[in-house]
């Protein structure tokens, strides 16, 4: 009972703890695809991260600004869904996809002997 207890707490904290980092889901991507870009276009390590670090707080500020002055309601629902797509995205990477394993592939000579095995019982016994 206590295992079962212990694992719907951690379950429960490993919510509380993904809900509260959603919201950094945003100015992360745009980080590291503007340490990826300017890493591309020859910058060292130093303006990678400076460019990275520049590139959060602009998006950041924008969705803040857009929020803070716009009255358009349908730019603000725009600018919300600017953080919300990144975290749908990042949940469902942390959530749902399943990593391949060589135990859950199936090899060439398992699907071989599997349609041999179904082609033979399937065929008429000539006795």
């Amino acid at each position: 009972m206590t295992l079962i207890l212990l694992a719907i707490s951690l379950t429960l904290t490993a919510c509380v703890i993904a809900w509260n980092l959603a919201i950094y889901a945003l100015p992360v991507m745009t980080a590291i695809t503007a340490a990826q870009l300017a890493w591309g276009a020859g910058a060292g390590v130093l303006l990678s991260g400076l460019s990275a670090a520049g590139a959060a707080l602009l998006s950041v500020a924008l969705v803040i600004l857009v929020l803070g002055f716009a009255r358009n309601p349908v730019l603000r629902f725009i600018a919300l869904a600017l953080f919300a797509v990144p975290a749908v995205i990042a949940g469902y990477a942390r959530s749902m996809a399943s990593p391949r394993t060589p135990s859950t592939r199936t090899s060439p000579s398992t699907c071989s002997a599997a349609s041999e095995a179904l082609s033979s019982a399937s065929r008429p016994s000539s006795i």
